[in-house]
């Protein structure tokens, strides 16, 4: 526990609040609100059009929109099957940052975030 490691927690916690956020539930967005992250934030549940098309509606110029899905085997399944989605409709999505909340908190699904971000923060201190 470091500068380093206190720096990149800044930095993912900004991205974080900054993207358009894909999420696979009501628990995940629960979380993210838990955390102060609720403004933009998409829910992937309903028809996969309509949710393509909100996001790509709800998107600002300039802002990331970040894959936000458990790293389970259902969360790799709909990284990829958005990813391709998006990538039909011609938009870059990054899919990276789920894996770097994975590497700094240790957790597989995102609705475990809140609980890892505040050990984490307490560490820190």
């Amino acid at each position: 526990m470091g500068i380093t490691q206190d720096k990149f927690l800044k930095k993912i916690m900004l991205e974080l609040k900054n993207g358009l956020l894909l999420v696979e539930g009501k628990n995940d967005l629960a979380a993210l609100e838990e955390l102060g992250i609720a403004g933009n934030v998409i829910l992937a549940n309903g028809q996969n059009g309509q949710i393509v098309q909100k996001a790509l509606s709800m998107l600002e110029k300039g802002q990331k929109l970040i894959l936000l899905f458990d790293l389970d085997t259902e969360g790799e399944r709909k990284t990829e099957f958005f990813k391709e989605k998006f990538f039909n409709e011609g938009m870059a999505v990054d899919t990276e940052l789920r894996h770097k909340v994975r590497a700094l908190f240790g957790i597989i699904t995102m609705e475990e975030l809140p609980t890892a971000y505040y050990r984490l923060m307490d560490e820190l201190e």
